[in-house]
């Protein structure tokens, strides 16, 4: 989950700001922290190829043969989206299109068939042509994987990019790592619009030709975001939600507040937008996390059912967030 850093840092915040003495342990881990945060980034998104997601067989693109897809800012390319309605698809497609837009200035149009111009094919596997489905290397074994193919002209069959996967969140990754080879980063969520993601500008764009394919070993990946947490604010969560994507989770691990009904908060949740925004990307909510004493709640079933509930010092007593338990030897 990355906490630990995160840990060491706020125990770090604290003794400043109470006057206390750091441990030489902490101390050494946050300074061993800092440097690893301020290191020299790897080719493309980080730890996602080391933790999150991995290539076992290392299959990047040939050096040979470019692909232009830019030219002095022009273009005649296309974004073919093949599985607008399955979830996750659509969102690639309009990623893919903002992040070209905001590179080179020129926007790529959107269609729904492929013609003789040159394009990008996202969607689904099982929605390709029998001929851009035999362009992709066979799928990485693992979780949410994605599978690249980049494709010079040949005869009367223009240069196209094609961008599969099983499910929606895969396309998506997908369409992140391409934009990693064009020299995009996501470092972290952008909450400080003084500081804001790594876009190049570009005036030219060219891709090798060639085929890849990456696949996380883990199946479940959740960004325990901090604006998730508690007393959600839909902002900045939001903005934590877009980083998480691009760093390959799949879910977003969600905190109750310990006090409202779980059926309001969730009711919140989608209120604000947060729910869609999640559908949008095809990800996940993992939670309410900590949050018995909001399932199975003492004015509704302690009268009843005192023997549900946690013995202290002889006497019954409610589940607290931070408190009691329930009673779990009772049969």
């Amino acid at each position: 989950r990355l906490n630990s850093s995160h840990l060491v840092i706020s125990y770090a915040v604290f003794c400043l700001k109470k006057n206390r003495p750091i441990s030489i342990i902490a101390f050494s881990f946050l300074v061993y922290t800092f440097f690893l945060m301020i290191r020299r980034p790897p080719r493309s998104t980080l730890f996602p190829y080391t933790t999150l997601f991995r290539s076992a067989t290392a299959s990047e693109a040939t050096q040979t043969n470019a692909v232009g897809i830019i030219s002095a800012r022009k273009s005649d390319w296309r974004i073919v989206s093949l599985s607008a309605k399955a979830p996750g698809v659509d969102w690639a497609a309009k990623e893919l299109q903002k992040y070209f837009h905001q590179i080179t200035g020129c926007e790529l149009p959107m269609t729904k068939r492929p013609g003789s111009k040159p394009a990008f094919v996202i969607g689904l596997r099982d929605r390709l042509s029998p001929a851009d489905r035999a362009l992709l290397p066979p799928a990485e074994p693992g979780y949410d994987g994605y599978a690249i193919a980049v494709c010079a002209p040949a005869g009367k069959t223009p240069a196209h990019i094609v961008i599969a996967d099983d499910n929606g969140r895969g396309v998506i990754y997908g369409v992140y790592d391409l934009l990693e080879h064009l020299g995009c980063r996501w470092f972290y969520p952008t909450e400080d619009a003084a500081d804001p993601e790594v876009v190049p500008q570009q005036d030219t764009i060219s891709l090798p030709a060639g085929a890849w394919a990456v696949a996380s070993p883990m199946k479940y990946r959740i960004c325990n975001g901090s604006e998730w947490f508690f007393e959600i604010r839909p902002a900045p969560a939001l903005k934590q939600l877009e980083w998480a994507m691009k760093a390959r989770y799949n879910a977003m691990g969600w905190q109750a507040d310990s006090h409202t009904p779980l059926e309001k908060q969730y009711q919140q949740l989608a209120d604000c937008g947060l729910l869609a925004e999640l559908k949008k990307r095809d990800m996940m909510l993992h939670g309410p996390a900590h949050s018995f004493n909001l399932l199975l709640r003492a004015e509704d079933y302690m009268t009843n059912h005192p023997e549900w509930f946690g013995l202290r010092k002889g006497k019954r007593v409610p589940q607290t967030f931070a408190g009691a338990q329930f009673c779990w030897s009772n049969p």
